[in-house]
């Protein structure tokens, strides 16, 4: 006795035939899964060019003419310590990273070490995100940046004094946040704007795509690293 399957006459043959459909079924699901996350990614997010230096070595790492793209979270407003942000300032959309919240109290400090630091709530802060040049000609306070972030941080004082403390410390007010670039030897951040109101803040880079990497390689990673659940979790929960 022989089966019959679409014209077929053999076992082997209706094998094949069974798992080449259950290849287009999958292929199909797929797809699916594909154009939802891709949707819900684009419902929430804004996609944004990142131009300049002042976020090396995180963001544009080849230069500021080969800028990379991030996706901003227009709806997370649940900051915490690290975040990229995208913050509207009276001249252009800026990009910093989240190192004081609502009520912290910052300075800026020269260590054993060297190094010029910040100071979060009497606690040194190490970052280890930040830009270090290494070059031989420049002291170790001078290498991380921090003695810019220092002079405009200085400057600040002078200039909105109401920021500050008795003791010449800057205190994070409500709804606000104190951000500052990777590379603090180029970054005009909170040292030389003082803090941002969270009316000031579009949202919270949920993904970066680096120069030269394809959309379609990107988006591909992104769906094949589960990161879209969390994306339909979060909308779900909202």
């Amino acid at each position: 006795m022989t089966l019959k399957f679409n014209g077929i006459k053999n076992s082997n043959n209706l094998l094949l035939k069974l798992f080449s459909m259950y290849l287009s079924n999958l292929f199909v699901v797929l797809c699916v899964i594909v154009a939802i996350s891709l949707l819900l990614f684009s419902s929430i997010t804004i996609e944004c060019d990142v131009l300049g230096i002042s976020m090396q070595p995180t963001l544009n790492r080849f230069g500021g003419e080969k800028s990379d793209v991030v996706y901003v979270n227009v709806d997370n407003h649940n900051y915490n310590y690290g975040d990229i942000i995208v913050i509207d300032t009276d001249q252009e959309a800026i990009i910093k990273r989240v190192v004081g919240l609502p009520g912290d109290i910052l300075d800026i400090v020269r260590c054993e070490d060297g190094f010029f630091r910040l100071v979060r709530n009497g606690e040194i802060i190490y970052e280890d995100y930040i830009k270090i040049d290494s070059s031989i000609n420049l002291e170790t306070y001078f290498q991380n940046g921090m003695n810019e972030t220092l002079y405009h941080f200085q400057n600040l004082k002078r200039d909105k004094p109401w920021l500050f403390n008795n003791d010449g410390k800057l205190v994070v007010g409500e709804d606000s946040l104190f951000a500052l670039g990777d590379n603090r030897r180029y970054s005009q951040d909170s040292s030389y704007y003082g803090t941002f109101k969270y009316s000031q803040i579009r949202g919270v880079v949920e993904e970066i795509r680096y120069y030269g990497e394809s959309e379609l390689k990107f988006y591909l990673n992104y769906v094949g690293s589960g990161d879209f659940f969390d994306i339909i979790i979060y909308i779900l929960c909202d």
